[in-house]
């Protein structure tokens, strides 16, 4: 989003632009940032469970080896979705810097319903800001 501030800050015909204009074509650029956002989410997660499905049921057909982990430990697929959800709730904010309320796009909320881990409630709009 860091571009999208730059435009608007910018001097030049922008910045000529009503406030409501601005706010309007931050609303849309972002909308469209986050249907990509959760577009490559959504891939990423789908082929990272795939793999670690693939790695598991390797391990199960070499016989005499040892679980690495146990059973309390995080999956690398955990952890990548972990990290999403944090960055996502990150972005939450950068959205709030340009007087949009981001669980107020539907698009961030089906990002942020994409990227919350399994047994994790969506954070609150207080956490957001």
């Amino acid at each position: 989003l860091q571009p999208l501030r730059q435009l608007l800050d910018a001097a030049g015909p922008v910045q000529q632009l009503p406030d409501a204009l601005k706010v309007l074509l931050a609303r849309d650029v972002i909308d469209n940032v986050n249907v990509r956002y959760n577009a490559l989410a959504e891939e990423l997660l789908t082929t990272v469970k795939k793999t670690e499905s693939s790695l598991k049921r390797l391990k199960k057909t070499r016989p005499g080896e040892e679980a690495a982990t146990g059973a309390a430990a995080m999956s690398d697929s955990d952890k990548i979705c972990l990290q999403l959800f944090l960055d996502v709730q990150e972005h939450g904010r950068q959205i709030a810097k340009f007087g949009l309320q981001a669980e107020q796009l539907p698009s961030f909320s089906q990002l942020l319903a994409t990227v919350t881990p399994p047994g994790q409630q969506q954070p609150g709009s207080a956490e957001q800001q």
